[in-house]
């Protein structure tokens, strides 16, 4: 799984984002590193769902719904909710906090704290209070910052791959 990890990353990486939009691409990637980040067993055992929260005032397109719900994420279905209400991420997995919630990003951060809850940014941002964070570059390809620091304080493991590929980013 890793080998196809890092082909579809590398192959990604290297295209121009022009024939996918933005959106797309991002919402594959937030699928590829759940692959590769662990939660704790016994969350994930008292679970039915594997619950994604888009923290996005965005309408979501049929193809991003899809691109979601028809995976499946830690051996269970996907649920996904598109909010912006801070209480919507109670009991998410990841929550997703795109662009155009950026200023909600400290109240979910604090929301979450010492949870086993991935936070994903798509925006860059001052302050290190996010685990991953997604980068369209100038030159067209996609970057990514991670934070191993928060992802242990929140219980959860990043594969060494991912931390090998990504900017690591410190408190």
């Amino acid at each position: 799984m890793k080998k196809s990890f890092i082909l579809i990353f590398l192959l990604l990486y290297r295209l121009s984002y022009g024939q996918y939009s933005e959106q797309t691409l991002k919402n594959v990637f937030v699928v590829k590193f759940v692959q590769f980040i662990e939660w704790p067993e016994d969350v994930l055992l008292s679970k039915d769902s594997f619950k994604i929260v888009l923290f996005t005032s965005q309408k979501l397109l049929p193809s991003t719904i899809k691109n979601y719900t028809a995976q499946r994420l830690k051996g269970k279905p996907v649920m996904l909710i598109a909010s912006t209400n801070i209480d919507d991420i109670e009991g998410a997995d990841v929550i997703y906090v795109m662009n155009d919630q950026e200023k909600m990003l400290d109240a979910v951060a604090h929301k979450v704290e010492d949870k086993p809850q991935l936070i994903i940014t798509d925006f860059e941002s001052e302050k290190s209070n996010f685990h991953l964070s997604l980068l369209i570059t100038s030159e067209l390809t996609i970057q990514f910052e991670i934070n191993p620091h928060f992802l242990q304080k929140n219980n959860l493991t990043p594969a060494s791959a991912l931390l090998n590929m990504g900017k690591i980013v410190e408190d």
